[in-house]
């Protein structure tokens, strides 16, 4: 969950609440949001109270809940739930850009920034406030890390790596704008792990994004929000994993894949070079692409598609294609 510095108000509800949590674990005096394909989880609410719940439309709310939480109902509550996220963050952001910074070894520290034993931040990094670096640790030259992220002993973050940086989330409005979601959830980097140079970790959204023990990054490599990563799994350079997935133990990812979001690739899976990953994988499984093939058998091989499916499909004047979050 997010937690707040201090409870912030719900602009026109006199509610305060004093962080985010998700529906699946729901946290006293916290904004929620539920929507449709996960109703079966609303029971969760009757473990707390206080909550301030956006809910989408035709979900009966049991009246125990009702006394016990604030509801507000809407048939789009991913859009109201990320306008309400985005006030309490701003306010949020503003106490906690309060403090200072200090200089470190060429580097720049904020407040409260617990380092451990025998911690190396080598110059032109930055660390920003609240952030927890284990023992043993070392942060190489240029690394930027923000608030919210917890790294744990005998860790390497290579250099320019980038780690709990805002993820790249958005709903649209009633116009058509584009809203990014707040990203608060921050990283927890356990212990052993290696993140190599230009590498991205992107905060979560409202839980963290994880890396586990013994994880190994190649450099450039991009980890979005909420992705989960188990222990052991090493990722090779240059690979995207978009967010909210879950990867398991033991996983060996080659270099230059890319992984859908939302999906989950189980335990001792190998993705092979250059892959792309679209839907689950299951434990223990290899997945490869086609290998690179001569232009002439690549020609060769579209005309044959093409004498089976027929004509080229028009784009029958849509404004986007398939797989745009508008096409319908």
């Amino acid at each position: 969950m997010v937690l707040f510095t201090n409870p912030v108000e719900i602009e026109n509800t006199g509610h305060r609440v004093c962080g985010v949590s998700t529906i699946s674990n729901p946290q006293k005096n916290t904004l929620v949001f539920i929507q449709k394909d996960y109703e079966s989880l609303l029971a969760n609410l009757a473990k707390t109270e206080g909550c301030y719940v956006v809910i989408e439309e035709g979900i009966e709310v049991p009246s125990q809940l009702r006394s016990s939480h604030s509801f507000v109902v809407t048939d789009n509550p991913r859009l109201v739930f990320t306008r309400i996220y985005r006030q309490l963050a701003e306010d949020e952001m503003r106490n906690r850009t309060r403090g200072n910074y200090r200089g470190f070894n060429g580097s720049i520290i904020g407040d409260n920034v617990d380092l451990g034993q025998n911690v190396i931040i080598e110059p032109m990094c930055f660390v920003d406030h609240g952030v927890t670096i284990g023992d043993n640790t070392t942060i190489k030259a240029g690394s930027r890390i923000r608030s919210r992220v917890r790294i744990g002993q005998n860790c390497l973050i290579k250099e320019n790596a980038v780690i709990g940086s805002s993820g790249f989330n958005f709903e649209r409005d009633e116009d058509g704008n584009l809203l990014a979601t707040p990203q608060l959830g921050g990283v927890i980097v356990h212990n052993d792990v290696e993140i190599g140079a230009l590498c991205t970790v992107a905060s979560g959204t409202i839980d963290p994004t994880v890396l586990g023990s013994q994880v190994k990054l190649n450099d450039n490599v991009h980890v979005a929000h909420n992705v989960q990563i188990g222990e052991c799994t090493v990722v090779g350079a240059g690979t995207t994993i978009a967010g909210s997935t879950t990867i398991g133990r033991n996983v060996w990812i080659a270099p230059n894949c890319a992984i859908i979001n939302q999906i989950t690739i189980g335990d001792g899976a190998v993705i092979g070079l250059s892959a792309r990953i679209q839907k689950s994988v299951p434990s223990a499984v290899t997945m490869i692409n086609e290998r690179a093939d001569t232009i002439e058998n690549v020609t060769e091989f579209v005309r044959y598609k093409r004498g089976l499916l027929g004509a080229e499909v028009e784009n029958d004047e849509r404004e986007v294609g398939r797989g745009h979050p508008l096409f319908r």
